[in-house]
């Protein structure tokens, strides 16, 4: 999924996200699947002002003692101003309100008063009994240079001590932003336990360049405060490929059924310099108490106790409003709902990290192989395809990114086609002529029955012959475009 710096935990049978939402809002999701995170939901916004009102980073959830708490780092809109705040809820429900606290100290005065320091990446260790804030700061108020530190808190919104700073953070060359003469740099610290065992992973270099890779530290002696009882390991702990790189912000959750440990992380969706990122999982193994996290995965298994899902003959959905039924696969900017239906690729008019990769959205049960689907399409003009997706199977972020077929249109140069995809490449099979809708409306029809597959709208059709694909999902899909669907129907056909 498009997004960055995940958080994500395990709660009653149910897997529950925490992200930022255009840098100014915190937005929560909620379903079975580690796999596919349920509908968004915006549970707090910033001001319009203030010290915590810009540049809302990497919010992280935690369930203390009954109560909600989101930490997140933000800013008045200069990055030097950047403090830790948290969310406190105001009951056991997290989608319920919240309540802003902070700026958190951070600092260096032995009376918590002055000199507050720039921090984010705020998480919690938990360790004997006692709770420790754990965050990547700056040694002054401008050096820029970005260090671990630890502290312990007197309460999950207070920090009851002056910050110790944990390990160097430019012992190896991988720590280091840009080759071996330049900075150091750490962030995005993730605590996760094993047979006693404590380890806090790292992300180390440059976030926004192929190099960004995840370091991990594990706790030796008895005291967290002490910085000689960490161990930093020499080597990193998981590094990118060619083609996923700038891996980071790692953390860890169990599978459905709790058999197998899954590490969670983002990366980059190219090497050009930036912060364009998606959240990828892959599962990992234990060595002699170590974690063995491999190499990155171009295509993982279905986590291990994920809850099967009924072959559905029939579906009506009238795409007003985000459902747990759906799964989007997209910049988590170019989806909404109305009363008109669901729209994607709408660009909204102040994004944050924007990109397109084929907007889509999946239905999470299985469709009958042989099925007759409508959909309403409002589109705008003279953009790309919009249509409808079947027979999908392993979906995932990206322009061609599924197997399966895709029926729709052309707007730009008014076609009606239908063509495949193999997880990498989109191959045309058929198309026609369409003309064009005074409205910019269409009804869109597609059946498909054995191998033929055929496609209409109004009184224009086009029919092929296909037989690589035989059952998989239904969804709804743009590129390069905006549309607004409504009144998806499947049924299956019996003869």
């Amino acid at each position: 999924m498009e997004g960055a710096d995940p958080s994500v935990i395990r709660h009653n049978d149910e897997y529950l996200w925490c992200f930022a939402d255009g840098n100014r809002s915190v937005a929560l999701h909620r379903g079975p699947d580690l796999h596919a995170p349920g509908p968004k939901h915006v549970v707090w916004t910033a001001p319009q002002k203030g010290p915590a009102s810009q540049e809302l980073w990497a919010p992280e959830i935690h369930s203390i003692d009954g109560r909600w708490y989101i930490y997140f780092a933000a800013s008045d809109g200069n990055n030097a101003n950047h403090r830790v705040f948290v969310l406190v809820s105001d009951r056991q429900d997290p989608f319920g309100a919240y309540e802003l606290r902070g700026p958190l100290y951070t600092g260096d005065d032995p009376d918590l008063r002055s000199d507050n320091r720039w921090a984010i990446d705020f998480t919690v260790l938990n360790h004997d009994g006692a709770a420790y804030g754990v965050w990547s700061g700056w040694a002054g108020t401008d050096d820029d240079v970005q260090r671990l530190y630890i502290a312990p808190m007197a309460d999950p919104t207070t920090v009851a001590a002056p910050r110790t700073r944990l390990a160097d953070n430019d012992d190896f060359d991988w720590e280091r932003v840009d080759g071996p003469q330049s900075k150091g740099l750490k962030e995005g610290p993730q605590v996760f336990e094993h047979d006693g065992r404590v380890n806090l992973l790292f992300s180390a270099g440059a976030s926004w360049l192929p190099s960004y890779c995840i370091g991990r530290l594990e706790l030796r002696g008895p005291d967290p405060l002490d910085p000689e009882a960490w161990h930093k390991y020499p080597q990193p702990a998981f590094v990118g490929t060619s083609n996923h790189s700038g891996v980071g912000h790692a953390t860890t959750v169990r599978s459905p059924d709790g058999t197998q440990h899954w590490l969670v992380y983002h990366s980059k969706v190219d090497s050009s310099p930036g912060w364009q990122r998606q959240v990828s999982i892959q599962p990992f193994s234990w060595h002699r108490g170590r974690p063995v996290f491999g190499t990155v995965m171009d295509e993982v298994p279905v986590p291990r106790g994920t809850p099967d899902r009924e072959r559905r003959p029939r579906r009506t959905l009238e795409l007003t409003e985000p459902s747990a039924d759906m799964h989007f696969l997209g910049h988590h900017q170019l989806i909404d709902f109305s009363p008109d239906g669901m729209t994607l690729g709408r660009v909204p008019q102040d994004p944050a990290n924007l990109y397109r990769c084929g907007e889509k959205v999946l239905l999470t049960d299985p469709a009958p192989g042989n099925l007759h689907i409508e959909v309403e399409i409002d589109t705008a003009d003279d953009q790309r395809d919009v249509g409808i997706l079947f027979r999908v199977s392993r979906p995932t972020l990206g322009y061609d990114c599924q197997r399966g077929y895709f029926a729709g249109i052309i707007t730009e140069d008014q076609r009606l086609l239908i063509g495949r995809t193999d997880g990498t490449n989109w191959r045309e099979l058929v198309s026609t002529d369409l003309p064009r809708s005074a409205d910019g409306r269409y009804h869109l029809e597609v059946t498909a029955n054995g191998t033929q597959l055929s496609a209409r709208v109004g009184d224009v059709a086009v029919q092929t012959h296909d037989d690589l694909f035989t059952a998989g999902q239904v969804g709804l899909r743009v590129v390069n475009a905006q549309a607004t669907f409504s009144h998806l129907q499947y049924a299956e056909i019996l003869d």
